[in-house]
């Protein structure tokens, strides 16, 4: 029989929110925005992980989305 795999949730990482959005400002120095991509490399995350993040700090009020959802960019507020 398979194991269904548990779906990682944001309590689950490694990274402290503290350290995610430490980063996260540190390479807002250098950048105007930031991406799902860019959240991905920067972390090692995976897509879902990494917009899971990206949600939980537009909800946060850290950052606010702009441009369509397919391909969008995100802004400190």
């Amino acid at each position: 029989p398979y194991r269904r795999q548990r779906q990682m949730c944001i309590r689950d990482s490694h990274y402290t929110e503290e350290y995610i959005l430490k980063r996260m400002k540190d390479f807002f120095t250098t950048h105007a925005y930031i991406t799902r991509r860019d959240i991905e490399s920067l972390f090692g995350f995976r897509r879902s992980y990494a917009t899971k993040w990206l949600k939980h700090f537009r909800e946060c009020g850290v950052l606010k989305q702009s441009g369509p959802v397919n391909s969008a960019v995100y802004l400190l507020c």
